[in-house]
C-alpha cells in the first residue's frame, strides 16, 4: 500500500520511494505477486515522470512483470503489468491480450483500461484507444490524465471540437491539474492560435512546475511557436530544480539549439547528455542527427555507429548508418539518404 501511495505521486523522489517499498515487500515475501507487479509498474512510469533511461527500465520492468504473473496469473494487476512491459517493447498484440485478460478478471480495474488505451495509441489504432479511454473515464470521471489522453486521440483524428469538450469538462472538474492544460495548449497549437497555446502552457507550468511531463511539453510548445528563449529558460529552470532531469533536459536543449541553427551549442548539450549516461543510445542518435544537419558525415557515422553498438537490433539506425557510410565513400549518392 505504501508503494502504491508513492507510485501515484509520480515524482522522481516518490518513485524512488515506491521502488524501495516494493523491494522491501519482496524481501519480506518473495512470492508476493502484487509487490512484483508494483515494481514493474514503477519501472514503467519512471522514464516519463523521473527521466529514467528506458534501456534500463524496460528490461527490469519486464523481468518483474513476468515474475508477478508466474506467481499469480489470476490477478488483473499482474496481467496489466506484463501488458505494460510488453507494450514498451513494441509488442502491441501480445500486450493487448494481457490487458484483455486483466479486464476479464476485473472489469473495474482502471489501470488496465488506461494502459490498454496507451497501447492502442502507440499501435496507431486511435479508435480502439478512444474506446478504452472512454471506458476508463466512466470508471473515474475526475481523472485528468485519462481525459487528457482521450482528447489527444480525438485531436489526432481531426475531431478538435470533441477534444475541446473533453478538456473543458476536465478543467471544470479538476481545475488544479496541469494535464488538461497541456493538451489544451497542443490543441491550440494545431489550430494555429499561438498566443492562446502559450497562455495555456504557462498555466500548466504554474500548476505543476516540478512535473517532467509538463516541463517537456511546455518547452516543446514554445519550440513549435519559435519562442526559443522561453523554451531554453523552462528547461534550464528544470535542470537546476531537479538533478534527475539533467540528461533529459540537455538532450532537449540540444534539439532547441538545433532548431535555432546554433549547432555548436546543440552538439555541446547532446555531448553533455552522453557524458551523463554513456550507455544511452538515444543521446548518440540525437547527436548524429545534429551532425547530419551540418553534413558532418564523419561525426554522423561515429555517433550512429555507437547507436548500433548499443542497439544491434535497431534496424532504422543500421539503415541510416549504411546511408552515411555510402556518402563517405560516394558523395554522388548523398541524395539517396534524403529520399
Amino acid at each position: 500500500l505504501r508503494g502504491r501511495h508513492f507510485w501515484y505521486q509520480r515524482t522522481p523522489r516518490s518513485l524512488d520511494r515506491a521502488l524501495e517499498y516494493f523491494t522491501k515487500a519482496i524481501e519480506i515475501d518473495p512470492d508476493y505477486a502484487l509487490a512484483w507487479s508494483g515494481l514493474a509498474d514503477t519501472y514503467r512510469v519512471s522514464p516519463l515522470y523521473a527521466g529514467a533511461p528506458r534501456y534500463r527500465t524496460i528490461p527490469l520492468g519486464l523481468e518483474a512483470a513476468e515474475k508477478a504473473l508466474s506467481l499469480d496469473d489470476s490477478l488483473a494487476e499482474t496481467h496489466t503489468s506484463l501488458g505494460g512491459a510488453l507494450s514498451d517493447e513494441g509488442k502491441f498484440p501480445e500486450a493487448e491480450k494481457h490487458f484483455q485478460r486483466a479486464l476479464e478478471l476485473n472489469p473495474n480495474y482502471l489501470l488496465a483500461y488506461f494502459w490498454s488505451g496507451t497501447n492502442f495509441g502507440d499501435w496507431r489504432r486511435d479508435q480502439e484507444a478512444i474506446e478504452r479511454y472512454q471506458q476508463a473515464l466512466e470508471l473515474d470521471p475526475m481523472s485528468p490524465p485519462i481525459a487528457g489522453n482521450l482528447s489527444m486521440h480525438y485531436r489526432d483524428i481531426g475531431e478538435l471540437g470533441r477534444a475541446q469538450e473533453i478538456l473543458d469538462r476536465a478543467i471544470a472538474l479538476s481545475p488544479e491539474s496541469s494535464a488538461p492544460y497541456v493538451q489544451y495548449a497542443w490543441l491550440h497549437t494545431i489550430r494555429g492560435d499561438k498566443q492562446k497555446a502559450l497562455e495555456l502552457a504557462e498555466k500548466a507550468l504554474t500548476l505543476n512546475p516540478t512535473s517532467l511531463f509538463t516541463i517537456r511539453n511546455v518547452a516543446f510548445i514554445y519550440l513549435r511557436a519559435n519562442h526559443f528563449e522561453r523554451a531554453i529558460e523552462v528547461l534550464e529552470e528544470a535542470k537546476a530544480m531537479e538533478p534527475a532531469f539533467e540528461r533529459v533536459v540537455h538532450s532537449q536543449l540540444g534539439d532547441v539549439f538545433s532548431r535555432m541553427k546554433q549547432f555548436e551549442q546543440a552538439i555541446e548539450h547532446h555531448q553533455k547528455a552522453i557524458n551523463l549516461d554513456p550507455q544511452n543510445s538515444d543521446s548518440y542518435l540525437d547527436l548524429g542527427w545534429t551532425y547530419w544537419s551540418i553534413k558532418d558525415w564523419e561525426n554522423t557515422a561515429n555517433a550512429w555507429e555507437r547507436v548500433v553498438e548499443l542497439q544491434p537490433d535497431n534496424a532504422g539506425a543500421l539503415q541510416i548508418l549504411g546511408c552515411v557510410l555510402g556518402i563517405l565513400g560516394h558523395r554522388e549518392r548523398e541524395w539517396e539518404c534524403y529520399e
